[in-house]
Parts: structure tokens; sequence; C-alpha cells
């Protein structure tokens, strides 16, 4: 059975957890736990950075931008392994298969996206950014908005299943939890990767459409603002690594998406023995990459020049191990599906020599992998 086969059997179910990537992971059985619930990091061998890994038995959590947080433990699961091959945990059992023209409807959107400002407020926002950067206020925001439409025909799931489709990620994944929006994203960000007492984050700064990797490289700018954000993931792994340990054991380095090239690097570090994934959690949450440096700083001036809360989008989703092994990823390239409404966010870091046209570039190509799946444009 695949992936895509299984999420239109759950077509109905009222609960759906997905991720998808080298790993995936299906389950509708769950129940209620804690953040205290979770082990501390152990396990056997590093877990891998660069996308999901395997999942056999735990915990799955979500985690909003301000800092709402759900976990929930896994009574049964289906899982895929990057040969494609499914087994069973718990064994779980597919819900009765819903009506076929319901779980069959392609999605598709009632027309193109709307931004929650155009190109003109766009730039009049990075020059207001770029003052606060020359008054020393900081060094750089991760200035986001919201892109607005409606579905014309399809439902959340059948969005998420279009997007793996069409433009895969290594840390994609749908939450869908009653009486919230739905959480569709497919992102190419790890915010954690924990095993064996090791710890890893790998931030992305620095984009660019499919075809200018070259382009990408050569930048000046986007090789700055990586650092910054760099700089500041190893200032939070700091705090629950064993002193010393942490360091940069990749600076530089692409990641090749269908529509988009990034530029990443990554960090790791030793942690302190016993360290607990909630001491994790608030020692990198949320993730530098969307929110800038000073951390603190930047999210007030978040607030002041975005137009509404984030809600799930920049917060972070994944999985924790019975054996304590885990990843958390970044909930960039993220959309929130509630009935027939969607709004798909989309952003950028803004820098002391950011552009206001080049910026607002970025950010549309970064939203427009979603709105391409569901045939339309932003």
């Amino acid at each position: 059975m695949r992936l895509d086969e299984a999420l239109a059997a759950v077509h109905d179910a009222p609960e759906v957890w997905c991720l998808a990537g080298p790993w995936s992971l299906l389950t509708w059985d769950v129940e209620p736990a804690t953040l205290e619930d979770l082990p501390s990091i152990a396990g056997l061998g590093v877990a891998d950075s660069l996308g999901w890994s395997r999942f056999s038995g735990g915990w799955l959590m979500q985690a909003d931008y301000a800092g709402a947080m759900q976990v929930v433990r896994v009574r049964s699961a289906l899982v895929w392994g990057p040969d494609g091959v499914c087994t069973t945990l718990g064994g779980a059992r597919l819900p009765a298969s819903p009506t076929p023209t319901a779980a069959a409807l392609s999605p598709r959107l009632a027309g193109p996206l709307q931004p929650a400002w155009d190109r003109a407020g766009h730039g009049q926002r990075v020059a207001r950014i770029r003052e606060h950067i020359a008054a020393g206020d900081c060094y750089q925001i991760n200035l986001t908005l919201p892109f607005i439409g409606s579905l014309a025909q399809g439902d959340d799931l059948a969005v998420f299943r279009a997007l793996l489709a069409t433009s895969p990620a290594p840390f994609a994944g749908c939450i869908r939890r009653p009486g919230q929006p739905t959480i569709v994203s497919h992102s190419p960000e790890c915010l954690v990767a924990c095993a064996g007492g090791n710890i890893a984050s790998a931030p992305i700064k620095g984009t660019r459409p499919r075809g200018r990797r070259a382009e990408l490289l050569a930048s000046g700018k986007d090789a700055a603002e990586l650092t910054m954000i760099v700089d500041l993931v190893r200032n939070d792994l700091g705090r629950v690594a064993l002193p010393g340990s942490v360091r940069v054991s990749d600076a530089q380095r692409v990641i090749d998406l269908p529509y988009v090239h990034h530029r990443a690097a990554e960090v790791i570090a030793q942690l302190r023995s016993g360290t607990r994934w909630h001491e994790v959690i608030d020692a990198v949450f949320p993730a530098g990459s969307i929110t800038g440096a000073p951390k603190r700083k930047a999210m007030e001036l978040i607030d002041r020049y975005e137009v509404a809360p984030r809600g799930a989008y920049c917060g972070s989703f994944g999985w924790i191990g019975n054996d304590g092994a885990g990843q958390l990823n970044v909930a960039i390239r993220t959309a929130l599906i509630s009935g027939r409404s969607i709004a798909v966010h989309a952003g950028g870091g803004i820098v002391a020599d950011s552009e206001g046209d080049s910026e607002w570039d970025e950010v549309r190509a970064k939203a427009s992998a979603l709105a391409a799946a569901l045939g339309e444009s932003v």
C-alpha cells in the first residue's frame, strides 16, 4: 500500500497525523499526552537531519509559533521506509473506505491566492525594518505574510496528496484535529534531530527560484544572512549542550527543491547527560531562522509589522521515539485549511542590504509551489 492510498482511506477520520519524507508515518489512532511525558534523549546512532528518519513508536508533537503545544501518544500507525515498503505498528487497521468520489476529488483553488499586502506594502515594511537595523535594534528580521484563497473542490487531505505529488519535501506533514485548522506543510527545514546524546539543527537562509542556483551561491547578502542565524543557533544549542561541544559541521550547503534552491548549514553538539525533550524545545523554540537576531527583539518587531498571528506557521512538528530519539521540523511552506478557506504563508529574512523588490520576489517564489499544486498562482 502506498501513502497516498492510505491517506485516501482515512479521508473521513476526525484526527489524522502524517509525516512524509524519506520515512513516512500515518496515524489516526492517538491519545493525549504532555511534554512531561517525553523521555530523556537517548537512543543509538545520530538522527538524520536531512529528512524524517525511522519511527518505531512513541509521540508526535506540534507547536504553534507563539508556543501553544499539543503532544499525542501514538497507539498504532503505518510506517513507510525509503524503499516504499509499509509496516504496521501496534496493530493499525485502516478505517472503512470513504465515499470514492469524495476521496478522489482533485483539489483546485477557486482563483489566485491573494497576499495580505502588495509589492509596495512589502517594500515599505522592508524599508522600516532596515531603519531598525541601522539604528542597532536588530541584525535581521524574518518578515512573513499570508496568501488567502478558497478551494473550489477537494479538501485538506487532497491538498496534501497533491503537494506530495508535485512538490515533495524532506520534512512534510499534515495534521488534522477536530475543531482546528488542518496544517499542511512541505517543509525542507530541520529544527532539531536528536539521538544517542547528540543534537543537530539545520537552519535555512537564502532562497532563489529554480535555475538560479549559481546566483544564490554568489550572493554575499544571503551568506551573511545565514551566518547570523548560524550564530544564533549555536547559542540556542549551547543552552543544553556540553560546554565546548557546539560546532558547525557544514557551513554551506544547497538544498535543491522542485521550485527553489535554499542555502543551509548544520550545527551539531553533544547534549548534557539526562537532557529531556522539553529542555531542548525550551532552548531552541521558535527557530532562529524564522525570527531573526537577536531573537527576542526580532519577535517584538515581527508582531509590529505582520498583520495577524502566525498560528501553526513557523511553529514546529515532528516525532519523539520511545528510546528518546526524535526529529522536529520548522513549519515553513505551510498552509492552514478550514473548510474551503486556505491561507498559505511565506516569508524571508530582511538584513541591512535587502531590497524590497527582490524580497517580494522571494516570498512569491516560496508560496508558488503550493498554489501551482492546486492549479493557480500567487
